[in-house]
Parts: structure tokens; C-alpha cells; sequence
């Protein structure tokens, strides 16, 4: 990185020892999305548009449904999270809004912690009306600022729903997700 190298989503000037950048993220595909076996998660699937194919998860309208993705962080500096979900409505609504939540569960090295006992923070939560374009593309921002204890080197699992229970998620039909983003300051 003190070499000049951006690695692809770094952004900014020199961040913590006056190299790299001052902002890191970290990328999910629907595909590496990890279910609980026994919960209500979102359905997987890819469908073909008109000149490329879409891999998605499609969240519904009835059932809080949550999937997982890890990351190890080593360049954290200080503040809050923030996620970013692009979906959009799969039924073509074009009025409504979705509530999407987020909640971290960071386990360090040598905790006294059991990695299949850990527990999330609170969740953060963001409300998005859907895109006035039938099938368009619709961005939410989550600021994530209950943290759980995150810290540089832990092995953080983050999950993220559809709350279809919020009673401000007016919505009907799946919200599919295509990617999402969590982002962090390195300074």
C-alpha cells in the first residue's frame, strides 16, 4: 500500500501511520451469504435481464428474514460503520418503503468467547421508499454505530434483514438484495 497501490474500494488520503488510504470496505456477493439452518432467511437466486445475469437475495414481505457474511478487519480506525444495500423490488413496485437492519458480532483472538455461542450487538436500522422506476435500483445506508466491542482484528459476522415486522416497511413483495458494502474509517 505505501507503494501507491489502491486496492480496489480504498478511497482518500493516507490513513492510520500515514499510509494507505482513509477509508476500507469490504464487498458481499449474494452468493457468499450464509443462512442460519434452522431460520427464516432470504431466498437465493439468479435471474437472466435483458443483457446480463443478476444474483440476488430476495427478502420477503411477511417474515424478518436475515443472512450472514464474516469479515476480519485490520484496518479500522475509529467511528462508526456504514452498510450500504443496492436492491431493488422484484414485483415492480414502485411505492412503498423497506426497513433494513444490521447488527455486529465481533469475536477476538483468544476471547473468552465461544465462536458458536456469540451474541449480536443492537441492531442499527435504515427505512428506504422504494425506486419510482419499476425494477430499479435503490440504495440504503445503514450507519452502524452499536459496534459490539469492534476492534481490529476480530473476526466480525454481520447479518443483515429485511425487518418486514416494522410497521414502517410498507413495501409488498420481495426486496432483492444484489450487493452490499460495509465501509469503515482507517483513521
Amino acid at each position: 500500500m505505501g507503494m501507491g497501490f489502491a486496492y480496489p474500494g480504498q478511497t482518500g488520503p493516507a490513513g492510520a501511520n500515514g499510509v494507505g488510504f482513509a477509508t476500507d470496505r469490504q464487498r458481499f456477493d449474494p452468493e457468499i451469504g450464509q443462512p442460519l439452518s434452522a431460520g427464516n432467511f432470504p431466498t437465493y437466486s439468479k435471474t437472466d435481464g435483458t443483457n446480463f445475469p443478476l444474483s440476488l437475495l430476495g427478502f420477503n414481505d411477511t417474515t424478518v428474514q436475515s443472512i450472514f457474511f464474516k469479515v476480519f478487519v485490520s484496518t479500522y480506525g475509529s467511528g462508526n460503520l456504514t452498510l450500504k444495500i443496492l436492491w431493488y423490488s422484484d414485483t415492480a413496485q414502485t411505492t412503498g418503503d423497506v426497513v433494513w437492519g444490521a447488527a455486529l458480532c465481533p469475536i477476538a483472538p483468544g476471547a473468552a468467547q465461544s465462536v458458536l455461542t456469540g451474541t449480536f450487538a443492537t441492531q442499527d436500522t435504515a427505512t428506504t421508499t422504494v425506486n419510482s422506476n419499476a425494477s430499479g435500483l435503490t440504495l440504503t445506508t445503514i450507519t452502524i454505530s452499536d459496534l459490539g466491542g469492534f476492534a481490529n482484528g476480530d473476526l466480525t459476522w454481520i447479518q443483515i434483514q429485511r425487518v418486514a415486522s416494522s410497521g414502517s416497511d410498507t413495501m409488498t413483495g420481495n426486496a432483492n438484495m444484489l450487493y452490499a458494502e460495509l465501509s469503515w474509517s482507517t483513521t
